[in-house]
């Protein structure tokens, strides 16, 4: 749950943290990994929130069935979980699909394993629902508040956990990173890498690097090995920037994906939370932006000219 600083090298090791590590020299074919728990739990809460909220509608609209006057006369021909069977087949594939995602941002977190396992309770739920096996009301919602406790017990026993969670080095090799925070490689940059951050990635050269990061990634220089070797990917509501592109590069920012050719300079890829995305060209420092385009399918530059 704690840091881990190393004053030298790193070299063919495997280093695990849950606030953050740090490099004061070069990682080199070594793979780094940090679980923020505090910031998965933030996630997690939030999209859990949601689907709690369309589960107990689910339940007061089957309430609002079991309560209406000809529900005696249904019921002798259809038990009542064939009736919300029926009525919740689409919504309920939908709401367990979306749960199921929320727990996989806990499922890499073996400190719950021994206390909590939400997947096993909503399996059963998932079971009763499509089998039409749920006998009424109150036990959709004992099923209901057994997920929401586990839900609760899992924020209370990680609610300690760190909240950096950064990797930070001089230089990356031919090495993997997994991070739930920031990666910062602020000597000469990395290089036939694989790195994946929740937060930001920031660098000062990317060479034969693939990098994919839930909110930014921000780098001096790009270089490739081969045409394919270097890629980089932004989720919805992130931005990309970079100073200049030695060889092509492949990249992606939200839906958009595009190519960054040789010589490209100073390109800001930003998307926003409807997933539309926005080009520019911009210095990082500066204090103003070029002018900005809306870009549905391909490329547009700063003359409005689709790519």
């Amino acid at each position: 749950g704690g840091w881990i600083w190393v004053r030298g090298r790193v070299e063919h090791a495997r280093l695990t943290a849950g606030q953050g590590i740090w490099v004061e020299r070069s990682a080199e074919w070594s793979h780094l990994t940090t679980h923020a728990t505090r910031r998965r739990l933030a996630e997690f809460q939030r999209k859990f929130s949601s689907v709690e909220s369309d589960l107990r509608q689910m339940k007061e609209y089957a309430g609002l069935i079991a309560d209406h006057p000809r529900y005696p006369e249904l019921a002798r021909v259809r038990t009542f979980g064939e009736v919300i069977l029926f009525l919740t087949r689409q919504q309920f594939a939908e709401v367990h699909e979306r749960l199921c995602r929320a727990g996989q941002m806990l499922a890499e977190l073996p400190e719950l394993q021994a206390h909590v396992d939400l997947q096993a309770i909503l399996n059963v739920l998932k079971y009763r629902v499509f089998a039409g096996n749920l006998r009424s009301v109150d036990e959709f919602t004992e099923f209901i508040d057994t997920l929401s406790t586990a839900a609760q017990r899992a924020l209370d026993i990680l609610g300690a956990g760190g909240v950096d969670a950064l990797v930070h080095a001089r230089v990356l090799i031919g090495s993997e990173v997994r991070a739930d925070g920031d990666v910062i490689i602020h000597g000469s940059g990395a290089e036939q890498s694989v790195i994946r951050a929740r937060g930001r990635i920031q660098a000062t050269s990317l060479r034969a690097v693939r990098a994919v990061s839930a909110e930014a990634i921000e780098t001096e220089a790009v270089a490739a090995l081969s045409p394919d070797s270097l890629a980089l990917e932004v989720e919805s509501g992130g931005h990309l920037w970079i100073g200049l592109a030695l060889q092509q590069a492949h990249l992606r920012v939200g839906t958009w994906r595009g190519m960054a050719t040789p010589e490209t300079r100073n390109l800001l890829i930003r998307s926003d939370a409807a997933g539309h995305v926005h080009i520019s060209s911009h210095a990082r420092g500066s204090q103003g932006l070029a002018p900005v385009f809306l870009v549905r399918k391909g490329y547009t530059n700063e003359a409005g000219e689709a790519g």
